[in-house]
């Protein structure tokens, strides 16, 4: 019913309902300044991820980077579109992947560890990533 959740530093904590972080899912993070996340734990060996359909916000916690239809091949034809966001590149920060275009009219050619990716579902399923 609530799918949306938010923390804020600065709100009162009856309003944060974002009460812990977990590797399946993609967060949006707004900050006032340039800073690094400092994620402490193990790396899975493999983390699977239930889609439905419509958008879902995931994780990518793996330490490799791959190409996406790699990455994507156990979902290959049950998506319709994938977002990536890189804040680094304030030029063309969204990319994009588009399983119908050719290839050369998608700009997002891989995933990369610690993103978070939109992934736009035509059916429900589970998406597998390993090391």
């Amino acid at each position: 019913a609530d799918l949306w959740k938010i923390y804020s530093p600065t709100a009162e904590p009856w309003a944060n309902d974002l009460l812990a972080m977990n590797r399946q899912q993609g967060y949006w993070i707004e900050m006032a300044a340039p800073a690094q996340l400092q994620v402490i734990g193990t790396r899975p060996v493999e983390t699977s991820i239930t889609l439905c359909p419509g958008w879902n916000l995931i994780g990518y916690p793996t330490g490799t980077e791959k190409p996406v239809t790699e990455a994507l091949a156990g979902i290959a034809g049950k998506f319709s579109l994938v977002y990536g966001y890189d804040a680094f590149d304030s030029a063309d920060p969204w990319e994009k992947y588009n399983p119908s275009l050719p290839p050369f009219a998608n700009d997002l050619q891989t995933m990369r560890p610690g993103f978070g990716y939109w992934i736009r579902m035509t059916e429900a399923a589970t998406l597998t990533i390993g090391r």
